[in-house]
C-alpha cells in the first residue's frame, strides 16, 4: 500500500538526521539509530537474503513513512521483532509489525502522536495514516488511541501489562541476554520457512476436455524464492522472483522469472519469462502461445489480466513485458502484491487450451514483497 504522508513525518528529539545502521546476523537483523527514508531500501536489500529472522530494534524514531514501509515488509516476510533497551516513536511502529513480538523485562517502548516536523504540531492526517497502519496490523481502536494520545514532545511507554490489556501479543525475554526464544507453538497467522526448506505452493493445471465441461485437473506444486540473476550474458545480476513449478502427472516443469526491466530499449516496467519443459512424447505437441498473465484472488475465481505484451521466443518459451505507462504499472504492481493466485493461459500445438493456476502462498508473498516493497512518498 502506498502511504502519502503530506506533512506527517514523525520525528523524535533533535537527533542529527542520519540513516540507521542495518545489519544482518545468522538469523536476525538489527536496526539502530534514526530511521530515515533510505533505510527502507537498505532493509529490503538485507531482507531479500533471509527467509526468516527476528528484527532487533534500538532507535529513538525517525520518519513515519519509512517506519510503516519497513513494518509492512516485516509483516509480509513473517519476521519477529525484539526490543531489549529503547525503541520509541517510529521505531515502536516497526516493533508492532512483528509476529511474534519480543521485549525485555526492562525495555522502554514509547509512542506519541504523529506531528509535522516543521512546526512540531500534532497532525490529524499523520495520525490517520498511523491509525490505518495499526488497524491493518489487527490492533483495536483502544490500542490505537493509547499509542497516539501523547503529545509530540512526550512519550507513552507500553508495559507488558498494557499489552495484555489491549490484546497485543508480546513475549517478555530475559533482560541480560536479550535473546528472544521463539515459542514452541507454531504461528497460525504467518507461515515461516526454515532456511533451505521452502514450503511448496499449490499449482493446478486445467486442460480443456470435450467430454468434461469442467476440464481435466492435474495438481502440482511451486517453490517460490528470490535470487540474483543476470538478465543477459555479460550483464550484472539483478534481483528476481522465481517459481519452480512441477505438474508430475503431465511430466511438465515450468520456470517463471519476474524481474524489473533495466533495458531502456524495451518499453516495459517488468519482464516475465516463462519456460516450459515437457516430455518428448507430450500428447499436445508443445506449447505455442501464452497470451499473457492474469491475477486472481482464489483458485477458482476469475482472473484479471496484467497490462502488458506477450511474445513467443520459441515453442515452450515466452516473454511478457508489463506496461511501463505509470497508471498501468501501479495497477499491475498492486494486483501482483494483493492477489494470491496467478493464471497462465496456454495454447497447445494441437489447438487445445489450458490454464496453469499458481498459488503465491506465504513464500510467494514474501518474494513479491522483496521485489516490490511498500512505497512511500515523503514530504518535507
Amino acid at each position: 500500500m502506498k502511504y502519502i504522508l503530506a506533512t506527517a513525518l514523525l520525528c523524535t528529539v533533535a537527533w542529527p538526521c542520519c540513516a540507521a545502521q542495518i545489519n544482518a546476523g545468522q538469523s536476525s537483523i538489527s536496526i539502530e539509530g534514526q530511521i530515515e527514508l533510505n533505510d527502507v531500501e537498505a532493509f529490503r536489500a538485507v531482507a531479500s537474503r533471509m527467509t526468516g529472522a527476528t528484527v532487533n530494534l534500538k532507535s529513538p524514531g525517525g520518519q513515519v513513512g519509512a517506519a510503516i514501509a519497513i513494518g509492512e515488509l516485516i509483516r509480509m516476510m513473517g519476521y519477529g521483532t525484539n526490543v531489549k533497551e529503547f525503541c520509541a516513536s517510529a521505531c515502536a511502529l516497526i516493533w508492532l509489525s512483528g509476529h511474534p513480538r519480543y521485549m525485555s523485562s526492562t525495555a522502554r517502548i514509547g509512542f506519541h502522536a504523529a506531528y509535522d516536523a516543521t512546526n512540531q504540531q500534532a497532525t490529524s492526517s499523520g495520525n490517520a495514516v498511523v491509525g490505518a497502519y495499526l488497524s491493518k496490523l489487527g490492533l483495536s481502536y483502544n490500542a490505537i488511541a493509547f499509542m497516539t494520545q501523547a503529545p509530540p514532545k512526550n512519550l507513552t511507554y507500553m508495559t507488558p501489562n498494557d499489552a495484555r490489556k489491549f490484546g497485543i501479543e508480546v513475549t517478555v525475554t530475559d533482560r541480560v541476554t536479550g535473546v528472544p526464544q521463539r515459542p514452541g507453538v507454531a504461528n497460525t497467522s504467518v507461515q515461516r520457512l526454515a532456511p533451505g526448506k521452502p514450503a511448496a505452493a499449490k499449482v493446478v493445471l486445467y486442460e480443456e476436455d470435450q467430454s468434461n465441461p469442467n476440464g481435466t485437473r492435474f495438481v502440482g506444486s511451486a517453490l517460490w524464492h528470490t535470487d540474483e540473476l543476470a538478465p543477459a550474458q555479460g550483464q550484472s545480476p539483478k534481483l528476481a522472483v522465481q517459481a519452480d513449478i512441477e505438474v508430475p502427472a503431465r511430466e511438465m516443469t515450468v520456470k517463471l522469472i519476474l524481474r524489473h526491466n533495466d533495458d531502456k530499449s524495451l518499453p516495459a516496467s517488468h519482464v516475465i519469462e516463462i519456460r516450459f519443459t515437457l516430455a518428448r512424447d507430450f500428447s499436445h505437441g508443445g506449447i505455442v502461445n501464452v497470451p499473457g498473465l492474469l491475477m486472481k484472488e482464489g483458485e477458482t475465481t476469475r482472473g484479471v489480466p496484467l497490462n502488458g505484451v506477450a511474445m513467443k521466443v520459441t515453442t515452450n518459451f515466452f516473454i511478457i513485458g508489463l506496461s511501463q505507462i505509470e497508471a498501468d504499472k501501479q495497477r499491475n504492481i498492486q494486483m501482483m502484491r494483493e492477489r494470491s493466485w496467478i493464471d497462465v493461459p496456454i495454447v497447445y500445438g494441437d489447438g487445445g487450451r489450458a490454464i496453469l493456476a499458481i498459488e503465491k502462498s506465504a513464500p510467494g508473498e514474501r518474494a513479491f514483497s522483496v521485489l516490490e516493497p511498500p512505497t512511500v512518498e515523503p514530504a518535507r
